[in-house]
């Protein structure tokens, strides 16, 4: 295993390699890595690693380990356990673990790794899944939930209510085990109001840390087009409101005062609209900077679901874009932290 870069580190849980991925998730476990390690601080990651065929990885014993963003190797849980026990023993302590996400994740095996370490534990609530396995409150029939807790009388006909109930089960234990060393942090209050709704309990666990501030400012250069820039921002996919920018170009594209693009790591091949590469992979600020160099106007935020937090409004916001969303998303909510 690689040679930690400071004598302290923060040891980090997710569902995959944050380094080839997209999403929210990697991105914020990406900006933490990049923030520790100019502050001083190593930032160790482990995430389930399915060395079968099989589909569902929740059984797996073995992690993939990341060290300040280089991936190193593929250890079981015994391994991990020692690799960090060899840390202490050598004066390189840990000050921290952050659990971004269970999914994927053998909640028997990560207690094993925190039942190791003294470590205070961080639990960050990126979205429903401790609530619903459907992360997106999204019903098996495509619709979104009428509601943002378990309910029999609601959901026993949904697929994915079972395996909530037995997930619950599992997240209450873990959680107890851990009682006098662990806190929620979630990324907006609305977030934060949905996860009490389903774990009153927590009331007193739980604080509200934004992903990012706004600093300084940004003048918006001269109109030097007649055309209005209208741009798609993210993962092409219907919940995020795909269909309905899709819909919005082909009802308007013979319309010569609008210009129609979207901003996004993923191609749909399905659709002649012009497509704008981004991956904060090469910059943590690629789909701000894009939005910037490329002039645009409205970006339409059309999630059909509630978001718990929206890079993607910050990021247009930053690039001095007029954002057009609807009540579901929630982006209406999102406050400013200076």
């Amino acid at each position: 295993m690689a040679t930690l870069k400071s004598t302290k580190y923060v040891l980090s849980v997710t569902f995959g390699d944050y380094k080839n991925t997209i999403g929210g998730v990697a991105k914020v476990v990406a900006t933490h890595q990049e923030m520790f390690n100019k502050a001083g601080v190593s930032y160790i990651c482990i995430f389930p690693f399915n060395i079968s065929n099989r589909k569902h990885k929740k059984n797996n014993r073995y992690w993939g380990v990341i060290v300040d963003g280089e991936l190193e190797q593929v250890c079981s849980t015994e391994q991990v356990i020692n690799f960090l026990f060899d840390l202490g023993n050598r004066g390189i302590m840990c000050e921290c673990i952050h659990v971004h996400h269970l999914l994927y994740v053998n909640i028997e095996e990560l207690s094993a790794i925190i039942r190791s370490l003294s470590a205070y534990v961080f639990f960050y609530i990126h979205d429903y899944y401790t609530i619903c396995m459907s992360t997106k409150l999204i019903c098996d029939d495509g619709c979104l939930c009428e509601r943002d807790f378990l309910d029999n009388e609601k959901c026993h006909s949904c697929r994915y209510y079972s395996e909530s109930i037995v997930f619950r089960s599992r997240f209450v234990s873990f959680v107890a085990e851990f009682k006098n060393r662990i806190s929620f942090i979630a990324p907006s209050d609305a977030c934060k109001k949905w996860f009490l709704k389903q774990y009153k309990e927590y009331e007193d666990k739980i604080i509200v840390v934004y992903h990012q501030t706004l600093e300084g400012e940004y003048k918006i250069p001269e109109r030097t087009n007649n055309r209005i820039k209208v741009g798609y921002v993210g993962v092409p996919i219907a919940a995020k409101g795909w269909e309905q920018f899709k819909k919005l170009y082909y009802d308007y594209q013979e319309n010569q005062k609008l210009e129609f693009v979207y901003f996004s790591s993923l191609i749909d091949t399905s659709v002649d609209i012009r497509h704008v590469q981004v991956n904060f992979q090469e910059s943590l600020s690629a789909m701000q900077d894009a939005l910037r160099r490329e002039h645009v106007d409205y970006v339409i935020l059309w999630s059909v679901w509630p978001e718990t937090y929206s890079y993607t409004y910050y990021e247009s916001y930053c690039a001095g874009c007029c954002v057009i969303t609807n009540l579901v998303a929630g982006i209406w909510q999102i406050k400013f932290v200076k």
